[in-house]
């Protein structure tokens, strides 16, 4: 089962949502195992892999500001890497700035804010996933 996602967003939601991926992609197992990095054009490719599954990530710039992500793999689908990465990258960015309006540390924001958005994508948005 080839399964696919692409994606172009802004640099800085590239680096926060590529943070948490990883994070996420290591606590499941996964290893990288390969990095090229193309200066010229600017395009990183990594790869990872936990026992028979790997996936592939590339970076490449777009104009105005933007890099695309793809990320394929051949064995498995990523629906759930890529959900808790968005919602941990939303959390943390929300957090910064809402966390000095309350009483609350910004991690205790952050984390409720994750928990929120958790359910909001169970209830909303996990069902419209194929």
């Amino acid at each position: 089962m080839a399964w696919s996602y692409e994606v172009a967003v802004d640099s800085a939601a590239g680096i926060l949502f590529l943070s948490r991926l990883a994070q996420s992609l290591k606590a499941e197992g996964f290893q990288e195992v390969a990095s090229l990095r193309r200066d010229t054009s600017g395009l990183k490719v990594l790869q990872f892999r936990r026992g028979t599954h790997a996936l592939t990530l590339a970076i490449s710039p777009e104009r105005g500001g933007k890099e695309k992500i793809a990320l394929s793999s051949e064995t498995l689908g990523l629906e759930s890497q890529i959900v808790a990465a968005v919602t941990e990258a939303a959390a943390e960015f929300l957090s910064t700035f809402l966390s000095p309006l309350t009483l609350y540390s910004r991690l205790e924001v952050e984390e409720a804010i994750c928990q929120r958005l958790r359910e909001l994508v169970d209830s909303q948005i996990r069902g419209a996933i194929p």
